[in-house]
C-alpha cells in the first residue's frame, strides 16, 4: 500500500468517526487530524472508567423509560446499548437486574404483563424471558390489530355520471319477506306493513276523521257497553247489553 493510499483510507476513517459525532462533540475535536488522534480523545473523554463516568451511565440505567408510541424492538436495542456502555466500564450488572430494571422501564399499558413477570410463581426472573415475552405480546397485540381491521365491514359507494354526480350505495338490505303474500293488496314478497298500496291509502286518507269504537265490562262480567262514532259526524250508536232499548240520536 502506497503513501498515498495510507493517507486516503485515514482521511476516511476520520470522516466516518466524525459522522457519528453530536455537533457540541465535533467542535470539541475539530483540532484532531487523524482518527488514532480522534478515537483517544473520545476515550479518555467518554470511556474512561473514573466515578464520574459510572455513576452517569447508572443513572442512565436506572432512569431510562419507553417512549411513547415506541415499538419494543426499539426500546431493547437502546436498553441494550446502556449495558454494553456499562459493561465497558467494568460496570457488572446481574442478569436479575437486568430483567428487573428493563420491566420497570416499560410504559404504565404494560401494567399487566409487569405483574406477570414480577409476581408469578417462578423463583427467578431472567432477562432473555422478559425480551422473549416483550416480543411476544407486541406480536400478539399486532395480530389482534390486524384481524379486528380485517372485520371492518366498509360499504362501497360508486359515483353516477350526470347531473350533480350523485352517488348509490351499492349495499342492499336483505328482504326478510321474501315468498310472503300481503293480506291487503294480494302481492308477493312484502306484509301489510310494507304495503306501498296501504301507505298511499293513509296518505291520502289522513285529511279525513277517524273512526273509534270501544268496549267496556262492569266488575262482574254482566253487563256490555259499546259505542261506536264517527268524528265530524252526528251519525252514532249506543250498545247497553242492559237496557231492551239501545238508543240513537235520530228519532226515526
Amino acid at each position: 500500500m502506497t503513501d498515498d493510499e495510507c493517507e486516503e483510507l485515514e482521511l476516511k476513517a476520520l470522516s466516518a468517526i466524525q459522522l457519528y459525532l453530536a455537533p457540541h462533540v465535533l467542535r470539541e475535536v475539530l483540532d484532531k487530524t487523524t482518527a488514532v488522534d480522534l478515537w483517544v480523545w473520545l476515550e479518555e473523554l467518554y470511556m474512561t472508567k473514573s466515578l464520574t463516568n459510572k455513576i452517569r451511565m447508572k443513572e442512565r440505567l436506572y432512569t431510562f423509560r419507553m417512549a411513547e408510541g415506541s415499538h419494543v424492538q426499539k426500546h431493547l436495542n437502546e436498553f441494550n446499548s446502556i449495558l454494553v456502555d456499562l459493561e465497558s466500564l467494568d460496570v457488572k450488572i446481574e442478569d436479575e437486574d437486568k430483567a428487573i430494571f428493563l420491566v420497570m422501564s416499560l410504559l404504565p399499558s404494560y401494567k399487566h404483563f409487569k405483574e406477570i413477570m414480577i409476581y408469578s410463581n417462578s423463583n427467578t426472573i431472567s432477562f432473555e424471558d422478559v425480551k422473549s415475552n416483550l416480543l411476544s405480546k407486541e406480536k400478539f397485540d399486532l395480530d389482534i390489530h390486524a384481524d379486528s381491521t380485517e372485520r371492518l365491514v366498509v360499504r362501497c359507494k360508486t359515483t353516477e355520471k350526470g347531473n350533480g354526480n350523485r352517488s348509490k350505495n351499492c349495499s342492499k338490505s336483505k328482504n326478510h319477506h321474501v315468498g310472503k303474500t300481503c293480506n291487503y293488496c294480494g302481492k308477493l314478497d312484502h306484509i301489510v306493513a310494507n304495503c306501498w298500496q296501504m301507505q298511499k291509502k293513509r296518505e291520502n286518507n289522513s285529511h279525513e276523521p277517524c273512526e273509534t269504537s270501544f268496549a267496556e265490562f262492569d266488575s262482574d262480567g254482566d253487563v256490555l257497553f259499546a259505542t261506536s262514532s264517527k268524528r265530524g259526524s252526528d251519525s252514532y250508536w249506543i250498545l247497553h247489553s242492559g237496557y231492551t232499548y239501545h238508543m240513537c240520536p235520530h228519532k226515526d
